[in-house]
């Protein structure tokens, strides 16, 4: 059985998903996706056909937590063979990140139907039209779970390699960033046939730029025998491991120069 050992953590964050590879020998970087929940809220006004509503919307953004392990192994016989992992939350979950608030015009006809989807910044989509509701309604509240597109990049350099080897991270995560489309149509599809519809898109930047998490300067360290193996792999807060872990050798070979 392992042993794990808990780091507490200065404030930081960063995040979360599938693919992972290593780059050389001390930088590890991973692409993935973040789980998130989304939550947009809308008001419009104005709802005539010239110049069109006047939609204002705001976002707020929680993601979900990540940790990174650092993991120490001696393979000689005069040490224990058992690994010693070292945790650190770099990404607390249930930040809430608020995204700008934004106004947008959108004139199709009186009174239009409205939905909104939510895309990546490469436009791919991360949600189905979600239906809002005739603008005259006024105020409308959509939420979302998504899975935001991720990339974290860590140095990982040793600063001791004796019997009590210290292992620090210096590196950070980018989240999004996040666009949107809110659609407007005259009529609603089951009330009407394709062609008798007429529609207009607004395309919003609901998080205009990446989200950008450094890692926590914080090191790790462990009681083991001299120039362990070093790894490094990255955990969802609940558990649910991204990727494979990184195998980065011996670590002298990632000792400060």
């Amino acid at each position: 059985m392992k042993k794990v050992l808990t780091l507490a953590v200065v404030t930081a964050i960063s995040l979360v998903g599938l693919l992972g590879n290593a780059w050389a020998a001390g930088q590890v970087k991973k692409t993935f996706d973040l789980p998130a929940s989304l939550t947009v809220t809308l008001d419009a006004t104005a709802c005539s056909a010239a110049p069109g509503p006047q939609v204002t919307l705001q976002g707020d953004l929680v993601l979900a937590g990540l940790n990174t392990e650092v993991i120490f192994r001696n393979p000689g016989p005069q040490v224990s063979n058992e690994p010693i992992v070292v945790e650190q939350a770099v990404v607390p979950g249930g930040q809430h990140q608020n995204t700008p608030s934004q106004n947008i015009t959108g004139g199709v006809s009186n009174n239009p139907y409205m939905w909104l989807q939510i895309l990546d910044s490469k436009g791919r989509t991360l949600t189905s039209e979600m239906f809002l509701g005739r603008c005259d309604q006024g105020h409308f509240i959509a939420t979302a779970q998504i899975h935001v597109p991720t990339d974290a990049t860590a140095d990982v350099v040793a600063s001791s390699c004796s019997s009590s080897p210290t292992i620090a991270l210096d590196g950070a995560t980018a989240v999004g960033p996040l666009t949107g489309k809110v659609i407007f149509r005259s009529n609603a599809p089951e009330n009407a046939p394709p062609g008798q519809i007429a529609q207009t898109v607004s395309e919003i930047a609901i998080q205009p730029t990446a989200l950008s998490f450094p890692f926590s300067a914080q090191p790790a360290s462990a009681n083991g025998g001299n120039n362990p193996l070093i790894s490094v792999r990255f955990r969802m807060e609940d558990g649910t491991l991204i990727g494979s872990e990184e195998r980065l050798g011996r670590c002298s070979s990632i000792a400060a120069q």
